[in-house]
């Protein structure tokens, strides 16, 4: 499988380590948290051609001790950015659907918010097209990052054309930018 463009971008850029796998190869990987303190990793649950995951959170140092668990929802590879203090885990795909989601949050072990493409407000101008995809995350510079305002934890995304949007990590709403 070859790495997909926000994989590799997450890698370089945020020093995480974030190469997606073959889930169904059952071939496992770690995503680390920017400051490295928290791990993300995932064991499959299902038989033999059964897509059934569960993403554990846990201190970097202290595997055996998790912080929190939750289904994965994404077969096709495991990728995504943790917050530096364990509580979120997000997946963004970078090819883009209406009615798809675009976005996951997993909060906690508790909560999981899926947000559609339809969510981002992009029209059709707005992102580029290629044989088998629409991308719609900006070409350069961070896509995803994670900011604290106000006392909460938020995803920052960024699609083509810079335009930002803060998606708090607790509740799934979309807030204001600067």
């Amino acid at each position: 499988m070859k790495p997909n463009f926000i994989t590799i971008f997450l890698s370089l850029c945020l020093g995480l380590s974030a190469m997606p796998m073959q889930v169904q190869g059952a071939s496992y990987d770690s995503i680390f948290s920017q400051n490295r303190a928290y791990q993300a990793t995932l064991q499959s649950e299902g038989d033999a051609g059964v897509n059934a995951f569960r993403l554990t959170v846990a201190p970097a140092d202290r595997l055996h001790e998790p912080l929190w668990q939750s289904d994965f929802l994404h077969s096709d590879y495991f990728a995504g950015i943790l917050s530096d203090d364990g509580s979120a885990f997000v997946f963004v795909n970078d090819s883009y659907q209406d009615d798809e989601p675009v976005v996951t949050i997993y909060h906690r072990g508790e909560d999981i918010y899926q947000i559609i493409g339809r969510r981002f407000e992009l029209s059709a101008a707005q992102m580029e097209q290629t044989p088998s995809h629409r991308l719609w995350l900006a070409r350069t510079g961070i896509t995803a990052d994670f900011m604290r305002r106000n006392d909460h934890l938020w995803v920052r995304i960024v699609t083509m054309g810079g335009r930002q949007h803060l998606i708090n990590t607790a509740t799934g709403e979309f807030g204001e930018t600067d």
